[in-house]
């Protein structure tokens, strides 16, 4: 997914495709904003997705030579515990 601004979006799960959308949706909304940062765009998805994450890709995840890059964590990171509820997950980021 591309922004206006050339921010290649990243949504973690893929297979989503309700967050998938809801995500492009809200960026669409902050398109042109002067807000339209990776830390409005995660406060927005909390409302729905309380451990939802969006963090930008940092230099050496840009080996593809693609501009920038924001990483959307829907469950607060890349991989999922399966026991773990979605719902239930800790806001907290981790690194």
């Amino acid at each position: 997914m591309k922004h206006a601004h050339t921010v290649t979006l990243l949504p973690f799960p893929r297979d989503d495709e309700i967050f998938v959308r809801r995500v492009r949706s809200l960026l669409e909304e902050l398109d042109g904003a002067a807000d339209a940062a990776p830390e409005r765009l995660e406060t927005l998805l909390r409302r729905e997705y309380p451990s939802a994450v969006v963090q930008p890709r940092e230099g050496l995840g840009a080996l593809d030579g693609t501009n920038e890059a924001w990483y959307v964590y829907r469950d607060g990171g890349a991989i999922r515990h399966a026991t773990a509820d979605p719902a239930s997950a800790p806001l907290s980021r981790t690194s």
